[in-house]
């Protein structure tokens, strides 16, 4: 159970990896699009500055998400702690597959499950949430 985790730990931090290289490609190509323009110097100080703004509202608005999520996610595992006698009745088909899941099957099979259980696929995602936003990038301060 723990090495899914760890993997998708490791997902994130590659997938923010990737993304951080082709940031970079791309504001490499703005510089040299800006270098070789032939604006005036107003307009691309103009640019300049309003790219600077988002790019701190964006410094401040994504931890703040992802601390949501990660909150929410820890109060569900805490009130599913304390009360662990709640109790869901699920339907679900008797063969899972993928392509039952798209076009419906004919077979279901009602399942009693704890509160607690519901969460467990959801681990992974925070996991990778995790991973993909606390990871550090070079516009970071």
């Amino acid at each position: 159970m723990i090495t899914s985790q760890i993997i998708a730990a490791i997902i994130g931090v590659i997938m923010k990896l990737v993304f951080m290289i082709a940031s970079s490609h791309f504001e490499n190509k703005r510089e040299l699009n800006l270098a070789n323009s032939h604006a005036n110097k107003d307009r691309i100080e103009a640019i300049k500055e309003i790219q600077k703004d988002s790019r701190s509202n964006v410094y401040w608005v994504r931890p703040i998400i992802t601390f949501l999520i990660i909150g929410t996610f820890c109060f569900i595992m805490v009130y599913y702690t304390i009360n662990s006698g709640t109790e869901y009745t699920v339907i679900r088909d008797k063969t899972p597959s993928l392509f039952k899941w798209i076009f419906g099957g004919k077979d279901y099979v009602k399942e009693t499950v704890k509160g607690l259980q519901l969460t467990q696929p959801f681990w992974d995602l925070v996991f990778m949430i995790a991973a993909f936003y606390y990871v550090g990038h070079k516009n970071g301060k």
